[in-house]
């Protein structure tokens, strides 16, 4: 059986009354009734799927995310980018003189905690045509007797890199060729290869070639891409006559060149034959490919001076001739500089005893050699010191020969033209010391090498030895490494760090006696480091290996702690813990921590942990860990502040011009406000919020009072729930530029700040996810945002006559000021209202009638999805001002807006709406319209271009409206669920007497009562 509920109503009435103060205490506190987080949502404008772009331009790509907390966008590009200085961590990527091997996709990311990560990718395609390469080709087969080889088949072959796949088109003698004409002139159009997405091939073909088919070919190429992404033919042209023949070239200077270090060199390549006459250039071949160094010419002889020249000027040096008949002809001399390197020698086989002495009656071989050039004119030669001097050997036992090729022996390959001495049955006669020398025969400089080697009953090859294995050090001190070497004769000492790392560094160094140093040790120094002899005392590679040393080298530093500092919020009640970790510290070493609190120690271990966190309890914890050399700390700042708020712009409101209502003054009925939204990261984990400071100023000001923080105070009643919105109203706001930032307070005191950059205007429009490229121009301390002058010359182009400039606009800055002319021109600057701020203006000063001036914005990219808008401050005032025209640029020149003659002495305002477009540039031309002599009175100013997104309102006129001299105000705001108008709150107690008047509030719960008495009773 149901039973039905019994209410009283008196209790109805007050438990809706109490449901309704509270609602209006949460709105009256700017927060929403439900969590706004969402996860990301990523698109890409210009987009979603393909942006396609011409080589050369700049590629401007917008990452739009959405959802909240806003993420950070991450990019990920093509690996052609990898070179290039991209800033990935921003939504505007901006890629300047994109290149055809840059496209490809390009991804943006974004991660805001709150569901999976999301990403968009757009495919970039870059549009690119080069000038197509055209080639004649006649036939090589023999031509028979009394006949002439033009009735022979010629091909005409023409390639093209381009994306995407050009259209050709073949001219003969200035005229298309049709495919009736091709019919009728045995022509035969192909493409020879199929088009693979880079290169395309086309052939035409003229059987049985006469002088009927002699005149000028041309190969044309185009893109058929519309307007918009319009790019000129290209054109390549050869002239097929009875006179063409392929180039013949000849290098006087012969195959081979060879020359000292220092000197002069000419290399001259001469035409013999070809017609037309061939482009000749000079190119060199190394391991990279081929070098030019000489730009073609077309003179019958190309000559390659090369000055001074040095041992990496020799090489294959190529002369190359083209005409475009057949292929290029390549004639090539090869080039040496003389040079002989330093002698390195060998004692094979090794001549030792059980006791590691040179041992009589074997034989020994000594070998001698030098890297030098040319080796036809190497010559060695053998002596032996005498004490009456070098002489040469005489002994029957030894025999000296050449080895032109190379000799595996024992342990070590003798290289070719080397010199080898062999004694036989060494006797004690054959000890002493030998003499090995090198020289170039038809040198003008010394060019000699030598290497002296004693063989004693003594020789032997190096031993080495560490005095210490192990050697400690401090970080940041110097240390030296010693290496003992012995043998006959001692050969030169190198190290290896861990083996087989050669010791090569800066910081490094070995001198003489082998010894090791390095500067200012690092932690990255500690290893092995190994000594042992080099190859120079001519024992062979065996003796190395046998003879080594090694010496570990520790490095003791004071121990490395994470974190250095960190904060760590803790709400009141719960529990925490704080760890020191050791990312790096000495070998064998062991560290002791220390925990000090407000000067107390508290233990002795890593890691603190806290059960139950009071008032006592927060404060800053240092954790400092100790060994022998040092100490490091980790310092925690344990507070119950709050974490810093999370700034909305879903819904990023600029505001318009506010509507009188009746719970609203109609005082600043023309005010600009902006809605100010944000969330509370983690408002649980800490103790409650009980108010938000909110601070703004504006920061297009260079004046210190203009800069100057207001601020205001949002008091909160209750908790904040996780996802909650809050609004506060920033009220009396110029149409500008403005830095805001939001802090919270507690009981703890203030947490962490978050600042925005805001843009309030009078704009009756709404951010959204869509593509917004914002353009804004105040010509301040001397930058000119990327506007330049127009080139003086006449460049006509797609039927318009672009480029008609005569004279500069000039900058206002501390030199122009004062060259100002009574009786015309602004006194101050638009943006800071400055004498010396920055604006851009035209001096009529001695300029003819019809004299005209034209600055230039930057390119302005397409954008699909909306229109723009094109607004800017002007000054026209003076008894000869002339006319001030706005063109929009794209293939040609369109007048958009026009003023002439005297205005009002102060800035007006004008604007332009583009509808549809295509990429443009704004022209801002100032013309002269009286004669010279007549004219000092018509300067033209302006400044503070801007180009927005969307349509010009209407509201927009060409007056600029007057700073407001009042402080800004702000209040927060709620929107009512039985009305659209917001109502205004002004003390955060729940006191209805103090929000309306009576006749208002009685209004407002009746209202209030009606909506949700039917609701209130269906929840039972």
């Amino acid at each position: 059986m149901r039973v039905r509920r019994r209410y009283n109503v008196e209790w109805v009435i007050a438990t809706l009354i109490w449901k309704y103060l509270s609602e209006c205490s949460s709105a009256q506190a700017g927060i929403s009734t439900k969590s706004v987080y969402t996860s990301p949502t990523v698109s890409i404008t210009p987009g979603p799927r393909e942006v396609n772009i011409v080589e050369g331009e700049t590629l401007q790509l917008e990452c739009n995310i959405g959802g909240h907390p806003r993420a950070q966008p991450k990019w990920s590009l093509p690996r052609s980018l990898k070179g290039r200085n991209i800033r990935r961590g921003e939504s505007t990527l901006l890629i300047s003189r994109i290149s055809r091997n840059e496209n490809g996709g390009y991804t943006c990311t974004a991660d805001n905690g709150h569901g999976r990560p999301q990403s968009a990718t757009t495919i970039v395609n870059v549009y690119y045509l080069s000038p197509p390469r055209l080639r004649l080709y006649l036939p090589t087969s023999a031509v028979p007797p009394g006949n002439r080889w033009y009735v022979r088949t010629v091909i005409l072959l023409c390639e093209t890199t381009s994306y995407p796949q050009p259209s050709v088109a073949w001219y003969w003698r200035g005229r298309r060729i049709s495919t009736t004409q091709a019919r009728n002139l045995n022509y035969k159009m192909t493409q020879l290869r199929q088009y693979d997405g880079e290169v395309s091939s086309h052939m035409l073909k003229i059987w049985n070639a006469t002088s009927t088919h002699y005149g000028e070919y041309s190969c044309r190429t185009s893109l058929d891409l519309g307007r918009e992404y319009w790019m000129p033919a290209t054109i390549a042209n050869v002239t097929f006559s009875e006179d063409i023949a392929q180039p013949s070239i000849n290098i006087s200077t012969g195959s081979v060149v060879v020359a000292d270090p220092g000197s002069d060199l000419s290399l001259t390549c001469e035409v013999l034959a070809g017609y037309p006459m061939p482009i000749v250039s000079w190119v060199k071949e190394n391991e990279a490919g081929a070098l030019t160094l000489r730009r073609a010419t077309k003179f019958a002889k190309s000559v390659l001076s090369l000055a001074n020249v040095d041992v990496d000027q020799g090489g294959t040096y190529s002369c190359i001739a083209d005409n475009l008949i057949q292929k290029a002809v390549v004639r090539h001399v090869q080039v040496v500089i003389r040079y002989i390197r330093p002698m390195k020698f060998w004692i094979t086989p090794d001549p030792l005893s059980d006791d590691g002495k040179l041992e009589l009656g074997k034989d020994i071989t000594l070998t001698c050699n030098t890297d030098a050039q040319p080796v036809d004119e190497l010559r060695y030669f053998w002596y032996k010191e005498e004490p009456s001097g070098r002489r040469s050997i005489q002994a029957d036992n030894v025999v000296s020969k050449e080895l032109l090729n190379p000799v595996q022996r024992r342990y070590v390959t003798i290289p070719a033209h080397s010199t080898v001495l062999e004694i036989r049955r060494a006797t004690a006669d054959n000890y002493g010391t030998y003499i090995c020398k090198a020289i170039l025969l038809n040198s003008s400089i010394a060019a000699v090498a030598e290497k002296s080697i004693s063989i004693t009953r003594d020789s032997a090859p190096t031993r080495v030895s560490a005095p210490r294995r192990t050697v400690v050090v401090k970080e940041q001190s110097d240390v030296r490494l010693t290496c003992e070497a012995i043998g006959q004769p001692l050969s030169r000492i190198m190290w290896l760090k861990n083996g087989n790392e050669t010791v090569t560094t800066g910081r490094a160094s070995v001198n003489k006696d082998g010894i090791l140093t390095i500067k200012n040790v690092s932690r990255h120094d500690e290893a092995v480091y190994t000594c042992m002899p080099s190859l120079d005392n001519g024992f062979s590679q065996r003796a190395r290996i046998n003879f080594q040393a090694q010496t570990e080298l520790l490095v003791r530093y004071p121990p490395d702690v994470h974190p250095g500092y960190e904060v760590r919020r803790v709400a009141p009640g719960s529990a925490f813990e704080i760890q020191c970790i050791v990312s790096a510290q000495s070998q064998r070493s062991n560290p002791s921590y220390v925990w000090i609190k407000n000067k107390q120690s508290l233990g002795s271990t890593s890691t603190i942990i806290s059960e139950s966190t009071q008032s006592a309890s927060y404060g800053n914890y240092e954790c400092r860990v100790t060994n022998s050399i040092g100490s490091s700390s980790c310092i925690f700042n344990v507070t119950g502040s709050a974490y810093q708020p999370e700034f909305y712009y879903q819904d990023d409101t600029i505001n318009t011009r506010s509507v009188a209502s009746p719970l609203q003054s109609t005082e600043n009925a023309n005010e600009i406000t902006y809605d100010l939204r944000w969330t509370q990261k983690k408002p649980l984990a800490v103790a409650p919020i009980v108010e938000y400071r909110i601070r703004w100023r504006r920061s297009d000001l260079k004046t210190t009072a203009g800069r100057k923080w207001k601020e205001a105070t949002l008091p909160i009643v209750g908790e904040i729930a996780t996802g909650q919105l809050m609004t506060y109203k920033l009220r009396n706001l110029a149409s500008s530029e403005y830095e805001v930032d939001v802090t919270p307070l507690n009981e703890y005191g203030y947490g962490d700040s978050v600042t925005r950059t805001i843009y309030p205007t009078t704009k009756a429009s709404r951010r959204s996810d869509a593509y917004v490229m914002r353009f804004n121009c105040a010509f301040s301390d001397g930058d000119l945002c990327g506007f330049s002058q127009e080139v003086s010359k006449r460049d006509v182009r797609g039927g318009g006559i672009l480029g008609v400039d005569d004279f500069d606009w000039t900058i206002n800055n501390d030199v122009t000021f004062l060259k100002k002319i009574h009786g015309t021109g602004p006194l101050v600057d638009h943006t800071f209202r400055e004498e010396r701020g920055g604006y851009m203006f035209i001096s009529s000063s001695n300029k003819r009638k019809n004299f005209r001036a034209r600055l230039l914005s930057p390119t302005i990219r397409k954008n699909r999805l909306a229109s723009k808008c094109v607004w800017f401050y002007y000054h026209m005032w003076g008894a000869d001002i002339g006319r001030l025209n706005v063109l929009i640029r794209t293939k040609t020149d369109k007048l958009v807006w026009s003023r002439t003659g005297s205005k009002e002495n102060r800035w007006l305002r004008g604007h332009i709406t583009i509808a549809k477009y295509e990429n443009f540039q704004v022209v801002f031309e100032a013309v002269i319209l009286n004669p010279r002599g007549s004219n000092y009175l018509g300067n033209i100013a302006i400044d503070d271009v801007s180009i927005d997104e969307g349509p010009c309102p209407p509201e927009f006129t060409t007056a600029a409206p007057l700073s407001s001299t009042s402080a800004a105000q702000g209040t927060s705001s709620f929107t009512s669920i039985w009305s659209n108008r917001a109502l205004t709150m002004m003390t955060p107690q729940i006191r209805i007497s103090q929000y309306f008047k009576a006749s208002i509030i009685t209004q407002v719960f009746i209202s209030y009562l009606l909506s949700n008495i039917f609701t209130f009773f269906s929840v039972f």
